[in-house]
């Protein structure tokens, strides 16, 4: 059932009486300082999933990495690119996810320094420079807290910010019986990924 005209009715009989609660609208600007840092996220998940197909090739092959060596670092790195798995057509596949994740590399840091660059003429550049202050928090968590939640302002409490990420846990009481459970996870995805790395941090 179509509730446009009802909904447009009750917005203008409640915008007198000052019920409604204003929301931020970004800027064009703003916009586009967002798009480019959810590209780099979507880029450096896209790395993720390659890793983790190429860790699965490599169990399949029964192919493991040297003692004490750690995934991901640079002798690790190094020590892929030397495998020549056999036969020939798995020398192929592997040497293709190999130029896959070397361009996603080059790709995620072309994306960091168009964000840096970005973020010098950013109006709220201090704001990020500010968040770098915390622990845990490095420029890339303060770029995607600024391009998601702005100066923060529209929040007037912190209990806003954490019911806007998500965070806050869920809740099914009735009367004098309270039953919470985990987090809701129904807010910005963005936010709530970088405060938990941060947290890790």
């Amino acid at each position: 059932m179509k509730t446009d005209r009802r909904d447009s009715r009750k917005l203008a009989e409640d915008n007198p009486t000052g019920s409604l609660t204003p929301v931020h609208l970004p800027s064009e600007e703003e916009e586009a300082f967002r798009d480019l840092v959810r590209a780099r996220e979507t880029t450096v998940e896209d790395r993720r999933r390659l890793r983790l197909r190429i860790k699965s090739a490599l169990l399949r092959w029964d192919i493991h990495r040297p003692d004490k060596m750690l995934a991901w670092r640079p002798r690790y790195r190094q020590w892929i690119h030397t495998l020549k798995p056999t036969p020939a057509p798995r020398q192929a596949v592997w040497d293709e996810v190999l130029a896959q994740l070397d361009e996603l590399d080059t790709r995620i840091t072309r994306w960091d320094q168009a964000i840096q660059t970005a973020m010098i003429t950013h109006p709220l550049q201090p704001l990020m420079v500010a968040l770098q202050a915390l622990r845990g928090v490095d420029w890339v968590t303060a770029a995607t807290l600024v391009a998601e939640c702005g100066d923060f302002s529209q929040f007037s409490h912190p209990r806003q910010l954490m019911a806007f990420t998500g965070l806050v846990p869920m809740e099914a009481s009735s009367g004098k019986t309270q039953s919470r459970g985990h987090i809701t996870k129904t807010g910005n995805v963005h936010v709530r990924r970088v405060l938990v790395e941060s947290a890790h941090s």
